[in-house]
């Protein structure tokens, strides 16, 4: 089968990113035709081995500069559907071959030009969206309704109409999480799936160790910085801990190039609670280095609200690390509380700062969900089950063409 999976961020090492890269890997080594395209590419900076194996097409090469507009011609635009958001996604459909059995859309910034492919080719389109686009939000607030009346005037309502309806048009659209999912159906009413994506097992190798018995805890968490991160969360939480005397160091890594402004915050925050001299922010690290982080802390915490999934729990699961989950977060749906992770109601740092004291002085506790944890990602996080429902998907999808 050929198969076309398209992103447009492959210049960055995220979720998302070593989702649909992993899922081109898996699918490539069970015998598929698997093609990986994106409009913004940079192998060294989005998983360099695994880019550079799969190779992916760069569309950007060939993609005219989007002018943006201002004013009436703005507005106009938008009534008349020409806004250069729909004119890229036509241009970007355009640069797609016709001879692909399926396409899989990543992400929601490009799934209008999945649309526009379908509607040119006739051929089957499946979205895993993994996050509700914004513009699916019905507009109205009861107590701001001028706000409805002047998105109507100004196109907005029916530009976010255009957009719903490229969604309407595909064949299937997979989420992470039944959360994700009834975000969808609650706003547009469209049918969905869940699909719990995989994890490279070997990639993250367990690592026997004893329960922490005195000394600091090393607490660690991972993600590119932006608010639904909730690292104020782990801040205030930190400053809980401090004040009980508590001993800790907090390593975090990730991009803060995608929302300067919150990693600023973040770094203040810290110097106003007093944890700025038991912080680290290490920016983006290595596949090796990270396994390290993995492997040598104590505690993983993941306070994200609201996250359609997570990747990292697993991740530090699977090198043996006790996590510390939001409820906010698609991954708390398959875990359960005080088996193999701790589970949290988000927006609560107190909640956060209980946890890490209960696995610090519960050594029975930390034990269990050390090798529970383990346990759990090798029965069900794996990214050949997570190909084979995606390949049943678009099996699927085509024999109903």
């Amino acid at each position: 089968m050929r198969i076309g999976i398209l992103l447009r961020e492959l210049d960055v090492s995220g979720g998302t990113q070593r989702l649909a890269l992993c899922l081109a890997k898996a699918l490539l080594d069970a015998g598929e035709d698997v093609r990986i395209y994106g409009v913004r590419v940079d192998c060294s900076r989005c998983y360099p081995e695994l880019s550079k194996r799969l190779s992916p097409i760069d569309l950007g090469e060939r993609l005219p500069a989007v002018a943006r507009r201002s004013g009436m011609r703005r507005i106009l635009d938008r009534f008349l559907g020409t806004s250069p958001d729909f004119e890229q996604s036509r241009r970007i459909a355009e640069m797609l071959p016709d001879d692909l059995d399926v396409l899989n859309v990543h992400e929601y910034f490009v799934y209008g030009a999945g649309a526009c492919w379908k509607a040119r080719t006739g051929r089957p389109v499946v979205w895993s969206m993994n996050d509700v686009p914004g513009e699916f939000f019905r507009l109205w607030d009861p107590l701001r309704p001028w706000r409805k009346l002047d998105r109507v005037l100004n196109g907005k309502v029916w530009e976010n109409r255009r957009w719903r309806r490229f969604a309407e048009a595909f064949d299937e659209i997979l989420v992470l999480s039944r959360m994700e999912g009834e975000k969808l159906r609650r706003e547009t009413r469209l049918p969905y799936r869940v699909v719990v994506p995989g994890l490279d097992i070997d990639a993250f190798p367990f690592r026997p160790r004893e329960a922490p018995s005195g000394g600091g805890l090393r607490l660690f968490s991972n993600a590119i910085l932006y608010p639904h991160r909730r690292l104020e969360d782990i801040v205030a939480a930190l400053a809980l801990l401090k004040r009980k005397g508590i001993p800790f160091r907090w390593e975090h890594a990730g991009s803060a190039d995608r929302a300067p402004e919150y990693a600023t915050r973040i770094r203040g925050m810290a110097e106003e609670a007093g944890v700025a001299g038991e912080t680290a922010f290490l920016g983006v690290v290595t596949e090796p280095e990270l396994v390290r982080l993995y492997q040598e802390a104590d505690i993983f915490l993941f306070p994200n609200a609201p996250q359609s999934w997570g990747l990292a729990p697993f991740e530090a699961m699977a090198c043996g690390t006790p996590v510390v989950v939001s409820r906010g977060s698609g991954a708390s749906e398959v875990l359960n509380h005080r088996k193999n992770a701790i589970l949290v109601d988000p927006y609560a740092p107190s909640q956060i700062a209980d946890a890490v004291e209960d696995l610090r002085r519960d050594g029975g506790l930390w034990e269990g969900l050390h090798r529970e944890g383990r346990r759990f990602v090798e029965e069900n996080i794996r990214w050949d089950v997570y190909a084979a429902r995606m390949l049943e998907t678009f099996r699927h999808v085509t024999r109903r063409k």
